[in-house]
């Protein structure tokens, strides 16, 4: 893959490790943004795996990836909602979900909870408990609330800085809420 840089999201699925990566091509001297996920053999960590462009049409990067099932992987991106990748991932069914809070360049791992997949964004944090919409469920505190950034005249938030988990009955975010 041409331009190939570090991945920037990590998650296990299908007895696979499958890394998001952000690249970018040259075409008539236009500079063409390319996500992809790389995935390595079912429980194989030692393969150097396939790799698959996951909504070629959507330009913006992949903000996380979440399985949610043997069969179901979540790739959100950072504009235009997310997708859903159904199936093996050598032949996958992948739907869009156009609908879905994107999450505007926050780039903070997400949290399984019983009532569905708990992330954030730039607008506050929500959950998506499957289908083609989710609920804010931050209503009560404005945006970006959990950002643990002291200097907010940089507007680039990249890399994993954070971390959602679940413990019952609550959900924790970044910066101590």
């Amino acid at each position: 893959v041409p331009g190939q840089a570090g991945a920037h999201s990590l998650v296990g699925h299908q007895g696979r490790v499958v890394a998001a990566f952000r690249s970018a091509y040259t075409f008539g001297g236009i500079t063409i943004p390319l996500d992809y996920v790389r995935y390595t053999g079912p429980n194989d960590l030692d393969s150097t795996g396939e790799y698959a462009e996951i909504g070629e049409e959507n330009t913006s990067r992949i903000a996380f990836l979440a399985s949610q099932s043997a069969d179901e992987l979540l790739v959100m991106k950072e504009s235009g909602g997310a997708y859903m990748v159904r199936g093996d991932l050598n032949n996958p069914t992948i739907q869009r979900l156009p609908y879905l809070e994107s999450t505007y360049g926050v780039a903070v791992q997400p949290a399984s909870t019983p009532l569905g997949l708990v992330y954030a964004t730039r607008n506050g944090i929500f959950l998506w408990a499957g289908g083609d919409t989710t609920e804010k469920l931050s209503t009560q505190v404005e945006g970006f609330f959990f950002r643990h950034e002291q200097d907010t005249t940089n507007e680039v938030y990249t890399g994993n800085r954070g971390r959602m988990d679940y413990w019952h009955p609550w959900v924790c975010v970044p910066n101590n809420y």
